[in-house]
């Protein structure tokens, strides 16, 4: 193949030649960086066909992914962003994290369940902006130094409750989230860690035909440009 061939063909796969529907696109790229959410939907409208900008965020959710930042994508592929040892569900805290190992981390396990609980529970009255939780956990006695640690820039303690899947930010230019539900790949991703704990789902698309998918909309599983199907698509999971 020459160099020209494959150009064409990463720029095919990434859209940028052809269109495609919505979610196809979204989960053919693994969702769009979205720091700044409306460099993530412009990306998302030049790829998509029949783009609707009242309808853009429509089963959409917006959370920490890919090498760590924030991206939006299809909430029914939320466990396929969930890395090996995130801790699904869980609601213990005394296991070491990259945060609560940090030198000014503030909370004790006990805090941080504390806090982590009332978060849970004020979002199942509805989604709730990051100011208005703040808000929530001061008058339920939270520190300063506490709240530089749940609240942390780059994530802190929300970031561990998305991650473990509890939580998830709406896709909308204000800093807000809300709960998520079971997501149905629940039960696919703990028989396939049971069994095999080097399983990575967030590795290979292919979980998602595991699950019943709908495997046109999902396409295949990608990696380094090249699309794989079968036994190698496969294989891939388990890198």
């Amino acid at each position: 193949m020459e160099r020209n061939e494959l150009v064409l063909l990463r720029l095919s796969n990434q859209y940028l030649l052809r269109t495609g529907e919505r979610m196809e696109v979204l989960r053919a790229m693994n969702g769009f960086q979205a720091q700044f959410l409306s460099n993530a939907l412009y990306a998302m409208r030049l790829r998509s066909t029949a783009y609707d900008t009242a309808y853009a965020a429509d089963s959409l959710v917006k959370s920490w992914t890919l090498r760590g930042t924030m991206h939006i994508f299809a909430e029914a592929d939320l466990p396929l962003f969930l890395h090996t040892g995130c801790r699904y569900r869980s609601r213990d805290w005394t296991v070491p994290s990259f945060w609560n190992q940090r030198p000014n981390w503030a909370l004790t396990p006990k805090r941080q369940a504390y806090f982590s609980d009332l978060i849970i529970d004020a979002l199942a009255q509805g989604p709730m902006t990051r100011e208005a939780l703040k808000a929530r956990c001061r008058a339920a006695g939270m520190t300063q130094a506490e709240e530089g640690s749940i609240f942390h820039p780059w994530g802190g303690g929300i970031r561990e409750l998305c991650e473990r899947g509890f939580l998830c930010g709406t896709v909308s230019e204000e800093k807000a989230f809300r709960r998520i539900k079971t997501p149905r790949l629940t039960v696919v991703y703990e028989v396939f860690h049971e069994l095999w704990p080097g399983f990575r789902p967030g590795r290979s698309l292919l979980f998602r035909f595991l699950a019943g998918g709908d495997q046109k909309a999902a396409g295949p599983a990608s990696r380094g440009g090249s699309r794989m199907r079968g036994t190698a698509a496969f294989q891939l999971a388990f890198r």
